[in-house]
This record gives C-alpha cells, sequence and structure tokens, in this order.
C-alpha cells in the first residue's frame, strides 16, 4: 500500500501530478487508496457564510444586555409581538447594520 498522506506538497494535488502516479500504479485497490488518500489531503472546505441577524434577534440581543434578564426570560416574555411594525422595522435596519450598541437609546427603540 502507498502512503500518501506522508508527502504534503502542493504540487502532489494537481491534476497532472495524481494521473502520472495514478498510471504507476498496477493494483486497482492500492489505486482506491492513493485516490482517497489524495482527496483527503487535497480537498478544500468550503468556506460557511454566516447567517445575516434577524431584527428579532436583535432586538433580544440587545434586550438581554439592558434588562441582564437571561435568554430564556426575554423569549418567554414575547415582547416582539407586542411592537408595532414601524418599530420591527426599525429593527430589522439594524440588524443589517450589525445591531450596534450605539442606538439603543433612540427613541423608537425603548424597551417597554
Amino acid at each position: 500500500m502507498i502512503k500518501i498522506t506522508e508527502v504534503k506538497k502542493p504540487e502532489s494535488c494537481k491534476p497532472l501530478y495524481i494521473l502520472q502516479n495514478l498510471g504507476s500504479i498496477k493494483k486497482d485497490a492500492n489505486k482506491l487508496d492513493f485516490i482517497a488518500d489524495t482527496l483527503k489531503r487535497c480537498a478544500v472546505a468550503p468556506a460557511k457564510k454566516p447567517r445575516q441577524m434577524s431584527g428579532y434577534n436583535c432586538f433580544v440581543k440587545i434586550q438581554i444586555k439592558k434588562t441582564g434578564k437571561p435568554l430564556k426570560e426575554v423569549v418567554k416574555a414575547r415582547t416582539w409581538s407586542t411592537l408595532e411594525p414601524k418599530q420591527k422595522k426599525i429593527w430589522k435596519s439594524l440588524a443589517l447594520e450589525g445591531c450596534p450598541p450605539r442606538l439603543w437609546e433612540t427613541e423608537a427603540l425603548k424597551l417597554k
């Protein structure tokens, strides 16, 4: 069996290098091992894009900081559902900005 995992060269991930070495391997089992080792070594996981914060998440985050209550109590209070649509739009726009704490005290965002 060929141990390819010990060789960590960038050129070993190029298709031409892989084809040349695959042709020199006689047994099919060794070819499969070579391919599996090469894929493990050369595969790159795609970067995950973080989800955008919602207006509700921004509201809850700031309410936790402002009131000092734990998350469970803030969610059970259901204060989000009592907000007017106009206020919810403001929270959504804040969430698009990354929920900046500097805007907590504005009149439109006063928490009940």
